[in-house]
């Protein structure tokens, strides 16, 4: 057991505070300014390692993957009111990189200020699982994809209470997954995240699958398309009991959801209000053999605003096929032309 103790800038190959590969325990210590060459800037979890971490602070931290903690080769590790804050990871994971086989869970902690290549707070890769819940991931970002969080390579995660805020990247201002992965959110929050290209909050794509339940999406804002979620490239997407207000595609199209390319949208009692498109969709775009649809949800106050653009509340543009079934549309707006 390690308790109350600090770890201050110290460095290796590869955990650059801890390398575990037993049984941890880690109660009220301080990781800061602390750096690996290669995974875990300042612990390492491997093999048969398995860490127990409770009201610990990582601060500063660096590494090629992983900037704050690395559980790599089925490593296990459950981290509770954990505190991240401004770890930096050169390619993957500012805060925690979770991959072959790993798993973990993470229960009412905070991230702030993360940064990575890929996947600002958390990425996790090759049948990685991690659980997170009542969690808040504030200010993450990512030069490329996953602002807060990726997945890859058959991944699975759920997210349960989490709140996500501030988010930035150029694909998928919070969230991205791709290659088989599957995301779980629940009862989450999304506010005022922004994407440089696509998917203001969320990017689904190659057969990525994503399953969201009574979350809110509100004020994001995608610089070309889907102001919230973009989905692509034959991936499925299940949103249910959930909100979507002022959310902005600034210079494209899917100022709510867009989704395309073979890929697969399920709605259902769900609320879109004041969602923009500068072209098409102000709420919702489907195109390009995409399927949609739409059960008992409302579509309030939508906006498209190019000229030779069109749809305020929905586009249905290219072999897409969509179903609305119960669905109420209200007040919606296409500036030059027409509802």
């Amino acid at each position: 057991m390690v308790r109350a103790s600090s770890f201050t800038s110290n460095t290796a190959g590869e955990g650059g505070g801890i390398f575990a590969a037993g049984s941890l325990v880690v109660l009220s210590c301080v990781f800061s300014r602390n750096s690996a060459s290669f995974e875990g800037g300042a612990l390492l979890i491997t093999g048969a390692g398995n860490a127990t971490i409770f009201g610990t602070l990582f601060s500063n931290n660096s590494a090629l993957n992983g900037g704050a903690i690395a559980a790599i080769e089925a490593g296990t590790f459950v981290a509770t009111s954990a505190t991240f804050d401004a770890n930096d990871a050169t390619q993957d994971a500012g805060g925690v990189y979770v991959v072959d086989g790993a798993s973990g869970e993470l229960r009412s902690c905070t991230f702030t200020f993360n940064t990575a290549d890929e996947g600002g707070a958390l990425l996790l890769s090759d049948n990685a699982t991690v659980s997170a819940k009542a969690c808040v991931f504030e200010d993450s970002s990512a030069f490329r994809r996953g602002g807060a969080v990726l997945l890859e390579d058959f991944a699975q995660t759920t997210f349960e209470s989490c709140n996500f805020t501030g988010g930035t990247a150029l694909e998928g201002g919070v969230l991205f997954g791709e290659d088989l992965s599957f995301m779980q959110v629940h009862w989450c929050y999304f506010a005022s995240n922004v994407a440089e290209g696509d998917g203001g909050v969320a990017v689904f794509e190659d057969f990525s699958r994503a399953v969201i339940t009574s979350s809110t999406f509100e004020f994001n804002r995608a610089g070309i398309d889907g102001g919230a979620i973009l989905v692509e490239g034959n991936a499925s997407v299940e949103v249910s009991l959930s909100i979507f207000t002022s959310n902005e595609a600034a210079d494209n199209e899917g100022g709510g959801i867009k989704v395309e390319d073979d890929a697969r949208l399920g709605v259902t009692n769900t609320t879109f209000q004041g969602n923009f498109a500068r072209v098409s969709g102000g709420h919702i775009q489907c195109q390009d053999d995409a399927r949609a649809v739409f059960e008992s949800s409302k579509f309030i106050e939508g906006l498209a605003f190019e000229e030779f653009g069109g749809g305020g509340a929905v586009s249905i543009l290219e072999f897409c096929a969509a179903t609305f079934t119960e669905c109420d549309f209200e007040a919606t707006v296409f500036a030059q032309i027409g509802g």
